[in-house]
Parts: structure tokens; C-alpha cells; sequence
């Protein structure tokens, strides 16, 4: 008799009784549809449990960057706008509080507003944030996205404070490309900044695209991730070890440690994070295009160390799921993954739409995140 995995057979599933006896035929066929039934049911429970770990939040659809208030709040940041977002975890919905940041980042007015940001840090009571870098995606010269920035942040009254941390770096490519260390790694001509407009250089084709960031293990400076270029058809990270030190004195040039190249199968980093409960950083690889093809990987942070996949862990079975940003929490082993839904079909006016660009006073706009459980250890 076949036996699932829960210990019932596919005699017990179709109610059969055990003695049950008949021509080979008949009993090969009932045989089949009782493995069906199973199968049928083991589907509906991945469905179910998919279901039970996806929250949904309202206010924005780009979410590409995020960090932990505590336990129970995270901030968010998006790709659209300069205005980061605050969430209870366990009430889905709309933002409690938000924060505008348009000022701070000294943004050239005659360009397009966005800073684009895609990744953030926590360190004790700061966040770093950084923009992607990139151009428009038609291959634009977008000055305004290089941004990296950094917020303090405390509770005072039940209410989250958030207090801007010196002045803005705006030249973080130009320290990196002055680094004989980072030649040959397809950098110079990513960014290629003679060259003010060409759509080979929009960022989900040969342009410079950070989407990654993360604090380092040791506490020393952050890891920066790149969803392109790939040099050799690696990932690429880049430890930055004076972040503090670029954004309180302005002119002081940034630092960085030898360049790290990952093999995730061709793919760049959508994200990254340390999590202290696991030891590990844990990376989101996907396509430098607009493809779906996405893993969530463990890695020890020793450059010599391959990335081991995480099996499981759920991405591909929610549909659209595109993630662009990973929480891990110091008191428990799931993490939580958040989407960024901009691109998927909405209607507004009988019209379809990309959510991105639905009038928020209008329709609300909104993401997904997704509860992934991981053992603490890897499990091969």
C-alpha cells in the first residue's frame, strides 16, 4: 500500500477497509484516485500555510527597503517616493507614522524627485539607507539616486523619532571607482558617467544597480550589494568601512575592504542582512532583469564560502511575488520577506494600471510580505 509521508494510506484516504478485495483493474484505479485525493490535499495545505504567513500593507506598492524598529515595527521605503514608512507587524494596514525626507536629501529639482531607495541597515539605534545608484530606465543620467543617508531613530511617548544623521553622501561611485582594487569589475563602464543617456545603461540591463545592504558582522562599516553589474558572473558586494565617518565630516573620501564575489547561479542581490540568531547573512539573489526567478540564501560572510540555497522557503509559490527586501529578528527563526508589487496589474477608473502609478488618494496602494520559517542551522 502506498503511504504518505503522515503515516495514511491511499486505501485509508479513499475510506477503503483494509480488507478490501476486488479485481486488479478496480482496485489499481481506486488505488490512483486515493493518491490523488492526497496529493489534492497536500497542495490545499501549502495554499493554506502560504496564505496564513502573507500579510498585506497599505500605502505604497514599491517596498524595496527595510529595517526593524523592534519586534513589532519596521520601517519601509520604497522606490517612488523619499517618504519612509512605519508598520505594526502584527496589524496589517496602513502606515501608523511617516516621514518625509526630501530635504535632507538636497535633491536637484530640475530632475526627477526619487532617491530611489533600495536598501537599508540597522546599526544600534541607526538606519542607513542607500539609493540604487541607477539611472531612469531609459538609461537617464539620474543624479538624484545617488544618495546614501542615515537615520537615528528612538521611542519617545509611544511615538517613533527619527532625526537625520549629517549630511547626505553624494559621491559614493566616484570613491569606489578611484579604488584600483574594483578595476576590471565592469564598474567603470556600469556607471560610465561621460555618457549621459543610452538604454544599455538603464539599471535592469548594463547600468550600476545597488539593491543591497547590510551591517557587518564584526560591526565594522556595512556590505554593500549589487544587483548589477556581475563581474564574471558573480554577484558582487562591497564593504564599506567608514560609513559614519562620510556622513558627519561631508568631505571625507569613502573606505573600503577588497571587493566579495558570490556565485548565485548569475544572479545579482535584491537584498541582504546579518541575523545574529542564525550567524549568518542571508541574501535574496534575482535577475538583473525583470524576471522571476528568486532564492533566498545563507552565507557564512567568509569570501571563500559558497551561499547555500534555503529549500522552501516560498517565493515561487506566490504569484507576482517579486522580493526586494528580508527582516530577521534576534527572537525567532522565521523572516520576513516583503514585495515589491509595483508592477503588478491594478485597476483604478476601469482601468488597468501598475500599482506603482494608481492615484494614492484614490486606490491604496499596497504590498506583500511573506513569513518565511528557517531552521537556525542549515539543513544540508
Amino acid at each position: 500500500m502506498a503511504r504518505r509521508g503522515s503515516g495514511e494510506t491511499a486505501e485509508q484516504a479513499a475510506n477503503l477497509p483494509s480488507n478490501f478485495s476486488g479485481n486488479t483493474s478496480l482496485r489499481l484505479t481506486v488505488h490512483l484516485l486515493a493518491v490523488l485525493v492526497l496529493s489534492c490535499r497536500a497542495v490545499l495545505s501549502t495554499e493554506e500555510r502560504l496564505e496564513a504567513n502573507l500579510l498585506t500593507f497599505w500605502g505604497t506598492a514599491d517596498a524595496s527597503a527595510a529595517a526593524l524598529v523592534d519586534a513589532d515595527y519596521m520601517l519601509v521605503g520604497n522606490d517612488e517616493d523619499n517618504t519612509l514608512r512605519l508598520y505594526k507587524l502584527d496589524q496589517p494596514g496602513f502606515p501608523i507614522q511617516q516621514f518625509v525626507w526630501d530635504a535632507h536629501l538636497d535633491l536637484d529639482p530640475k530632475q526627477p524627485s526619487e532617491a530611489d531607495i533600495e536598501a537599508a541597515a540597522r546599526v544600534d539605534g541607526r538606519i542607513y539607507w542607500i539609493g540604487s545608484h541607477g539611472r531612469a530606465s531609459s538609461g537617464k543620467w539620474r543624479p538624484n539616486r545617488q544618495r546614501f543617508f542615515a537615520t537615528d531613530i528612538a521611542t519617545v511617548s509611544n511615538r517613533v523619532v527619527m532625526k537625520p544623521v549629517g549630511i547626505p553622501c553624494r559621491n559614493l561611485l566616484w570613491h569606489l571607482l578611484r579604488d584600483d582594487r574594483y578595476a576590471g569589475l565592469g564598474l567603470a563602464e556600469a556607471v560610465a558617467p561621460d555618457t549621459p543617456e543610452s538604454p544599455a545603461l538603464a539599471p535592469k540591463r548594463g547600468g550600476i544597480n545597488i539593491e543591497g545592504l547590510a551591517a557587518a558582522k564584526d560591526g565594522k562599516g556595512l556590505l554593500i550589494g549589487f544587483r548589477n553589474p556581475r563581474p564574471q558572473n558573480k554577484a558582487l558586494i562591497v564593504p564599506f568601512l567608514n560609513p559614519d565617518a562620510v556622513l558627519m565630516a561631508g568631505s571625507t573620501s569613502a573606505t573600503f575592504g577588497p571587493p566579495i564575489l558570490l556565485d548565485l547561479r548569475g544572479r545579482g542581490i535584491r537584498d541582504l542582512t546579518y541575523s545574529p540568531r542564525h550567524q549568518v547573512y542571508l541574501i535574496i539573489a534575482g535577475p538583473s532583469d525583470e524576471a522571476k526567478d528568486f532564492d533566498l540564501y545563507r552565507w557564512s560572510g567568509a569570501p571563500d564560502d559558497n551561499p547555500v540555497v534555503v529549500e522552501n522557503c516560498g517565493f515561487r509559490d506566490v504569484s507576482g511575488f517579486t522580493p526586494e527586501a528580508i527582516l530577521a529578528f534576534p527572537d525567532r527563526d522565521a523572516v520576513l520577506v516583503l514585495s515589491d508589487d509595483g508592477s503588478l496589474p491594478a485597476e483604478e477608473d476601469g482601468k488597468g494600471w501598475q500599482k506603482k502609478k494608481l492615484a494614492q488618494r484614490r486606490v491604496a496602494k499596497h504590498f506583500r510580505a511573506l513569513w518565511v520559517e528557517m531552521p537556525q542551522r542549515p539543513t544540508r
